[in-house]
């Protein structure tokens, strides 16, 4: 039997995001309704950015961008983090601070 992928974020590392966003004077007010305790999501988001290569029948490459979600618990609005900005994203060698992935497409 497979191990369980653990997908929720920890205590600590809930604790990681809180602390480099007060770092960073970024956790503060809501900004749609003003009120205060903006709370961090228990899991991550990524945004999936795509270039076209070459042209529009060409490569795609595909680019992600990690982030932290806080979440307001009056109005429910939420904003976003990239972590690679906030210095919480591990990167491999040679990696730019979005997270490239390997080009998809006419590689025949």
């Amino acid at each position: 039997m497979a191990a369980k992928r653990e997908i929720n974020l920890t205590k600590a590392q809930l604790e990681q995001i809180k602390q480099a966003l007060d770092e960073r004077s970024a956790s503060g007010l809501c900004l749609r309704c003003g009120k205060a305790g903006m709370l961090p999501m228990n899991r991550l988001m990524s945004f999936e950015l795509q270039t076209v290569a070459s042209a529009i029948s060409g490569a795609v490459r595909e680019v992600t961008v990690p982030a932290a979600m806080l979440v307001c618990p009056n109005c429910g609005h939420l904003d976003f983090h990239a972590l690679g900005m906030i210095g919480l994203l591990q990167m491999k060698p040679g990696e730019d601070h979005v997270g490239e992935t390997p080009e998809r497409g006419d590689d025949k």
